[in-house]
C-alpha cells in the first residue's frame, strides 16, 4: 500500500470516527 493510500484511509476514518462521536453527542443533548 502506497503512502497516499495509507494516508486516505487514515484521513477517512478519522472523519468517520468524528461524525460517529458528533451523532452520540448530539444524540446526548437532545
Amino acid at each position: 500500500m502506497t503512502i497516499t493510500m495509507y494516508i486516505i484511509q487514515a484521513v477517512g476514518v478519522t472523519i468517520s470516527f468524528a461524525v460517529l462521536l458528533y451523532i452520540v453527542w448530539k444524540g446526548e443533548q437532545g
